[in-house]
């Protein structure tokens, strides 16, 4: 092998500081020897590509001297390929990494990453390292170790996980989420399975007859008033009410291109500019617009108050002797679940037509900054067919926070 005839090239050392060309991906070609010495100082390098060619050579030398510069490098910059390197040594790990995991100068990052160092020595005399890590009152320690002891073959730290996974600590979930997705314990498979499972029943909180979709969840660059009017337009009623927070915005910024897109025979507009009771009195137009045509298509976009929000309740749902009609209510943007509740409550107790109701949330991405980690790998998880399944337990776990960029959940 290249890289290893060129090893002691200057002479000056035994094996362990012996002299390795090629240090790095831009020097492929250059000759001049790198000491040990030097491949120690590139692995406290800023330069990542750098760390990771110093990393690959002093794996490829595998003598023990190797072991202290590479766990300093790990634990300073995390580097996946710094621990690959490490890996190799097997329990040549264990003492070094194992003082290091009693210095209380390590900060939590560090902390926690020594115990991957132990959990990747393979080493069974790291184990009672790990288990005096267990408990520890940092999330990131704890769930570190439990996950280097799953990787020793411990079903322990499975257990541990799965524990973790049940924490009310969003920070502890989402960390032990991540650490059964990465780990290689044949246990981990139920672990994941058993999270999907929890999460998404928490949707029977939302009653059946409640459709709830996420159209820019796989689609983040499509434009959400052009989205949720192809919506409407899959299941036309006499009369479709888009409301919610995100209609707001769309009646009062892109008017025209919902003109243009809905195509309906009488189309209604609400801001949240006009007063409450000027806003029933819109959605009173659009009713008896739908009741003289029941076949036809009006379409009313805008704010509306929460039936339960003014005193006496509205009641505008009714429909004509002779003249029925059917109607839709299309929820649109991030809201409080109790308040989409009250107009479950106002379609299931008052409304006198046949009325669907559905909650479409635009708020939530893959990859945005208001989804979190914890829904995304959640998400990820799931079967195709279970992505409807999904919207609904989302909407349900945001229930008690309303705020969408908080994420916390019901459940726990």
């Amino acid at each position: 092998m290249r890289l290893i005839e060129r090893i002691l090239r200057r002479g000056d050392g035994d094996a362990d500081h012996g002299s390795i060309a090629e240090p790095a991906a831009s020097q492929l070609h250059d000759e001049s020897p790198v000491s040990f010495h030097e491949l120690c100082r590139q692995l406290e390098s800023d330069d990542a590509p750098t760390r990771r060619e110093a990393a690959s050579l002093l794996a490829a030398l595998t003598v023990r001297s190797a072991v202290r510069p590479l766990l300093r490098s790990y634990l300073r910059c995390g580097d996946p390929h710094v621990l690959d390197a490490l890996e190799s040594f097997g329990d040549k790990l264990t003492l070094v990494a194992g003082r290091a995991a009693d210095d209380p100068r390590l900060s939590t990052t560090e902390r926690a990453r020594v115990m991957t160092v132990l959990g990747a020595s393979g080493d069974e005399a790291a184990k009672p390292i790990l288990r005096a890590a267990i408990g520890y009152y940092e999330p990131a320690v704890h769930v570190a170790a439990c996950a280097a002891l799953a990787e020793l073959g411990d079903a322990s730290g499975v257990e541990l996980l799965s524990e973790a996974l049940l924490s009310i600590d969003p920070e502890m979930r989402r960390l032990a989420l991540r650490a059964a997705l990465e780990s290689s314990h044949p246990g981990a498979a139920r672990l994941k399975r058993e999270h999907v499972d929890r999460y998404l029943s928490a949707g029977g909180a939302v009653p059946a007859n409640v459709a709830v979709a996420m159209p820019l969840l796989l689609d983040p660059d499509g434009d959400p008033p052009r989205l949720v009017a192809a919506h409407a337009l899959k299941s036309p009623h006499s009369l479709t009410m888009v409301i919610g927070p995100e209609a707001a915005r769309m009646s009062e910024l892109h008017r025209d291109l919902l003109v243009s897109e809905l195509a309906a025979d009488k189309l209604f507009f609400t801001t949240s500019w006009h007063s409450p009771d000027e806003q029933l009195a819109v959605l009173s137009q659009a009713v008896a617009s739908a009741a003289r045509h029941p076949d036809g298509s009006t379409v009313l976009v805008g704010p509306l108050p929460s039936p339960q929000a003014l005193q006496p309740p509205p009641h505008f749902l009714v429909g004509r002797p002779g003249q029925p009609f059917t109607a839709r209510v299309i929820f649109v943007g991030q809201q409080e679940f109790a308040v989409v509740m009250e107009w479950w409550y106002y379609i299931e107790d008052e409304s006198e037509v046949d009325t669907d109701f559905e909650v479409v949330l635009t708020a939530l991405t893959i990859g945005g900054d208001r989804m979190t980690e914890e829904e995304r790998l959640t998400y990820e998880m799931t079967s195709d067919f279970e992505h409807d399944a999904f919207a609904r337990a989302l909407l349900a776990h945001r229930a008690v926070v309303g705020d969408a960029l908080q994420g916390r959940s019901w459940l726990y």
